[in-house]
C-alpha cells in the first residue's frame, strides 16, 4: 500500500502541475495583486522541476521504506500540497470571483490525496520511529519533521493527577 501511494502522489502532483503550466502563466497577466505575472518558459521550468522532485521523493521513499528520510520528504511534500489547495488556489479563486488555474486539481486529487497521506501516515511509519521520543514508551508519539501531531493519550492518562 505504501509504494502505491507514494507513486499515486508523485502521479497527483504531475497532473496538477500540467494544470498550472498549460494555464496559470496566462492567467497571472490578469490576475492583478492576487498573482505577479510569471513568464511562461519560467513557469514551465520551474513546475517541471517540481514535478521531478515528487517523482524523485517517491522513488527514495520506496527504495528505503516507509520509515525512512525519503518518507519523511513525502510527507512534508504533501503537506505542502495540502496547504497549496487553500493557499493559492481556494484563495485566489474565491477572492477574485474566477477560477485560478489548479483550483480543480487541487479540490479533486491533491486535498483527498495528501490528507490521506498525512492523516494516514503511510509516507511515513510514525509510530514506530517515533516511539523513543515518548515520555511513555508504552504509548506511541506521533510526529513528523514538517508537522506535528499531537501525542496520543493513554487510557490512563485521565487518571493520572497533574504534578
Amino acid at each position: 500500500m505504501f509504494i502505491i501511494l507514494a507513486w499515486l502522489f508523485a502521479a497527483v502532483v504531475a497532473i496538477h502541475n500540467l494544470e498550472e503550466a498549460a494555464f496559470l502563466p496566462a492567467w497571472s497577466g490578469q490576475a492583478g495583486r492576487w498573482h505577479r505575472r510569471v513568464g511562461a518558459s519560467e513557469f514551465r521550468f520551474a513546475v517541471f522541476v517540481l514535478t521531478v522532485l515528487a517523482g524523485v521523493a517517491a522513488l527514495i521513499a520506496t527504495v528505503q521504506g516507509r520509515e525512512s528520510f525519503g518518507a519523511y520528504v513525502l510527507t512534508g511534500y504533501a503537506l505542502a500540497m495540502l496547504l497549496n489547495v487553500a493557499f493559492p488556489h481556494l484563495l485566489a479563486t474565491l477572492a477574485m470571483g474566477r477560477y485560478m488555474p489548479g483550483t480543480a486539481t487541487a479540490l479533486v486529487l491533491n486535498l483527498p490525496d495528501a490528507r490521506r497521506a498525512r492523516l494516514r501516515a503511510d509516507f511515513a511509519a510514525i509510530r514506530s520511529s517515533a516511539a523513543p521520543f515518548s515520555r511513555n514508551r508504552g504509548t506511541s508519539c506521533r510526529i513528523s519533521l514538517p508537522a506535528p501531531f499531537p501525542r496520543p493519550r493513554s487510557p490512563t492518562s485521565a487518571l493520572r493527577r497533574p504534578r
